[in-house]
């Protein structure tokens, strides 16, 4: 065979093995995209949704370590579904002036609907529905339609306590035990008790005037990074308000890291609640020493949008990201009586928005 043949057949041969690898690359990122979206909808309750992501992820081609997450998904929708499908059944079967306990307390059945239930709560009538009811009162519900004991039962509670976004893993991880004694094998779905629990959906709030005001450019600054610590720049070109009022973040490619903060320092007790959109990686959120060096304290951040809570009181910080209690960590050694600003540091060419902020102290 010419040589030219050989090298022809040989580069399209290449072109085939190259195209199929590219092919299994993009079917892998599709699925794992797909699986995201299943745990993020299975988190918030979307059945519908999470039962359309898997569909797409079942068409596609994937094997290893992919094929099994998308196999465990399958099977935790499908008792997801099942669990739902109780709760459902078991608020039906309510009647008013019905006592039930949630856990050691008694409350009374104020009125039952289609898909809701009110209920007479510390001498308050609240309304649930499967979007805002509690983990407890979920699992009181589908216990009365499902024997609490039951292994096959407890598998459907703890798959609803492991990838719900109000649930408890340690509570999911003993009811599997339960199960596994009894004989049911649940292995399979352990290794969810350690995948990443998706950010709970955030409402983003219409701004008072007050918030408005408080998200304006003029009481923020932007920090650069120089020899001597921290260095206090302007936010002109950085920092642009919405239309809504929310303060826009695009941080410059110069330097390697900025920090986004308030103008104002603090130094008593203070609270602040402050939602972040579209955060990437790599961010850090804290109460920054004013002075200019790199003492502090921070908390590392997720990706996404989410609400954070941080708090001082007494000489102790707390916080909490997404509702979940963060790790808040010392930067530096700063001093008992610090003076620092509120802020966001980020990396070069950041991007993200400042939806919300509350401030609250003296």
């Amino acid at each position: 065979m010419p040589r030219y043949c050989v090298l022809l057949l040989l580069a399209i041969a290449t072109g085939i093995f190259l195209s199929g690898v590219v092919l299994g690359d993009e079917q892998t990122d599709a699925a794992r995209k797909s699986l995201d979206d299943i745990r993020a909808a299975l988190a918030a309750r979307d059945l519908p949704k999470a039962q359309a992501s898997l569909a797409e992820v079942k068409r596609l081609e994937v094997e290893g370590p992919v094929r099994e997450e998308r196999d465990r998904l399958e099977d935790l929708t499908g008792y997801v579904a099942e669990f739902w499908d109780s709760v459902d059944r078991g608020m039906q079967l309510l009647q008013a002036v019905d006592e039930i306990m949630i856990g050691d307390q008694p409350v009374s059945v104020v009125e039952v609907g289609q898909g809701t239930v009110i209920l007479r709560v510390a001498g308050q009538n609240r309304e649930y529905t499967r979007v805002n009811i509690p983990p407890k009162l979920a699992l009181t519900l589908a216990e009365r339609v499902l024997k609490r004991d039951a292994p096959e039962n407890q598998v459907l509670f703890g798959a609803f306590l492991a990838v719900d976004a109000k649930g408890d893993r340690k509570l999911a991880r003993q009811a599997w035990d339960t199960a596994v004694r009894a004989g049911l094998d649940v292995k399979h779905l352990l290794p969810e008790l350690e995948a990443p629990l998706p950010l709970p959906t955030v409402e983003i709030p219409t701004l008072t005037p007050v918030q408005r005001a408080a998200l304006s450019e003029k009481n923020w600054s932007l920090r650069e990074l120089g020899a001597k610590g921290w260095e206090r720049k302007t936010l002109v070109g950085v920092g642009q308000a919405t239309r809504e009022g929310r303060l826009q973040i695009g941080l410059p490619a110069d330097d390697p890291r900025y920090q986004v903060v308030t103008r104002r320092a603090f130094s008593a007790d203070f609270q602040v609640r402050l939602i972040l959109q579209d955060v990437p990686s790599g961010c850090r959120f804290g109460w920054f020493a004013s002075e200019g060096g790199e003492s502090g304290f921070g908390v590392d951040l997720p990706q996404g949008t989410f609400v954070i809570e941080f708090i001082r009181k007494g000489g102790a910080i707390t916080c909490k990201v997404a509702g979940r209690d963060a790790e808040v960590q010392a930067l530096g050694e700063p001093k008992a009586r610090m003076s620092g600003n509120i802020g966001v540091e980020a990396p070069a060419d950041a991007h993200f928005t400042i939806a919300s902020y509350e401030f609250a102290g003296r």
